[in-house]
């Protein structure tokens, strides 16, 4: 693990267990962790990935050294299954067709074989937090028990002391609370399924704390690697917070979130504030006043002051989402059509519509540069930063992006409007400094994503318009420049 350990250091309470603080003042944008995976697995219940680099399996191979790990091909280049966890896993009883019959057990076994073969990252393993007592006895407790506790005592990989101690209880609880989201590389993908994803932990990282409105950016590129930067000036003493859960969220899906897989009430300044930060991100319309805003935790109007049930609020959410996800194929006019119903009955900041304009924006770039679908593109995009701003303060991916797709449009909108003559030269010089101003913004955050991931190839891209962008903006002053000269010139002539 690479990092500036004099940045941070980790302190311990009853509330937060072990966390991360700032050992000293930690300036926006400095490094604090660069980190590889001590364990990447496949989400729970996703299908079988190659032991060493992690891809979707399309046909099952095997290592031609211990014929039992599962690979995409047999010289497969990744470097998860070394030959520590090799020689160890020919030392057991193990054969491949259990690994293709129970692939539930995978990752626990992965994790129970470094006893053998590295002991010390084992233990540091078990002093993560594992939630212990708040899963014992629930669903996924067990699953646990029958898909792999069960499983692994039969196969005598653990014996009647791991089952005392509930090792495996303990391993698996650890991985689904310490674990981040990791997307596949796009060598690896088949398609855009999030389901794709993997689980990463990270052991350093493991350590930072929650916060809906998180201070930490965090970015993996395809080498897995996880880099740490501050999003903002983070002063001394203060916990390393990053957000756990999708900050697009809305607060009862977050909370809802945080207290299923991490056991735990969020009560993030977010959070505590029934409007989101002024986003009115969860708030709906009062369908009986239709000028009061209907806010969570209450669910009472702002205006008429009337009472709504949380399952009818529920209700609600469940068939926006339905009609969300039957949509077959994702286009321009059956979105904005869907957007327009929506319109009566949530706030126009609720994380639902904004979810729909986030593909709008997307599709839009896609489609013909027209007038109207430019500015469409660009109301949408200055709408999204508004909020995006609010929600994740500093160095932001989402931020990011939305700015770069609002200079494509603003560019593209005013060569359109100055080649038609719509617009004056000085004007067409205007905006282009705005789309200019706009993608450097852009390009100060993408510059923070590692260059092997998808944002950091975004940020090369983003760099080489940055250059033809002020050569066109360069000539276009030229241009003025030597016309104002000449005026100057005619004028002095006639005088």
């Amino acid at each position: 693990m690479e990092g500036c350990n004099s940045l941070y250091k980790v302190n311990k309470n009853e509330l937060l267990g072990r966390y991360m603080v700032a050992a000293t003042n930690i300036k926006q944008g400095q490094l604090i962790i660069k980190e590889p995976p001590i364990l990447l697995c496949p989400q729970l219940g996703a299908p079988l990935v190659c032991f060493n680099c992690c891809a979707q399996i399309k046909k099952l191979q095997f290592c031609p050294d211990c014929v039992i790990a599962i690979l995409c091909t047999p010289n497969c280049k990744g470097r998860l299954h070394d030959s520590r966890e090799c020689a160890t896993l020919k030392a057991t009883s193990i054969k491949r067709e259990d690994f293709i019959t129970n692939p539930e057990m995978i990752t626990p076994l992965r994790c129970l074989l470094w006893r053998r073969s590295d002991k010390e990252l084992f233990e540091r393993l078990l002093q993560l937090e594992g939630h212990l007592e708040a899963r014992r006895d629930s669903q996924i407790w067990r699953r646990n028990r029958v898909n792999v506790e069960s499983v692994l005592s039969r196969l005598k990989c653990i014996d009647e002391g791991d089952l005392k101690d509930e090792v495996v209880q303990r391993i698996c609880g650890v991985i689904d609370v310490n674990t981040y989201d990791v997307r596949q590389p796009q060598r690896n993908r088949t398609g855009f399924n999030p389901g794709e994803n993997l689980r990463g932990l990270y052991l350093t990282a493991a350590m930072m704390a929650h916060d809906c409105v998180g201070n930490a950016h965090l970015a993996v590129d395809d080498d897995f690697v996880l880099h740490v930067h501050a999003a903002v000036d983070i002063p001394e003493g203060c916990p390393v917070y990053f957000n756990y859960t999708n900050v697009l969220q809305g607060t009862d899906e977050r909370r809802c979130q945080l207290k299923d897989s991490k056991h735990f009430e969020c009560h993030c300044s977010r959070c505590d504030d029934s409007t989101e930060l002024g986003t009115e991100m969860s708030s709906l319309k009062c369908p009986r006043c239709h000028k009061g805003l209907i806010r969570p935790k209450t669910w009472q109007c702002s205006l008429c002051k009337r009472i709504y049930h949380n399952s009818l609020i529920k209700m609600t959410l469940m068939e926006c989402r339905r009609r969300i996800d039957e949509i077959e194929t994702l286009d321009i006019e059956t979105l904005e059509r869907l957007l327009r119903k929506l319109s009566f009955t949530f706030h126009p900041h609720h994380y639902l519509v904004l979810e729909i304009e986030q593909n709008l924006v997307r599709l839009y770039a896609q489609s013909a540069a027209t007038v109207k679908n430019l500015r469409r593109k660009i109301e949408l995009c200055e709408k999204l930063l508004e909020i995006f701003r609010k929600i994740e303060p500093g160095i932001s991916r989402i931020q990011a992006i939305a700015m770069y797709e609002l200079h494509s449009a603003v560019a593209n909108l005013a060569q359109k409007s100055f080649r038609d003559k719509e617009i004056s030269k000085e004007e067409f010089v205007k905006k282009l400094l705005f789309a200019e101003n706009t993608l450097k913004s852009s390009i100060k955050y993408l510059l923070y994503e590692p260059i092997n991931s998808p944002e950091g190839r975004l940020a090369q891209n983003a760099l080489s318009e940055l250059k033809v962008l002020r050569l066109t903006i360069g000539n276009l002053q030229k241009d003025e420049n030597t016309t104002q000269k000449k005026c100057n010139k005619g004028k002095k002539k006639k005088t």
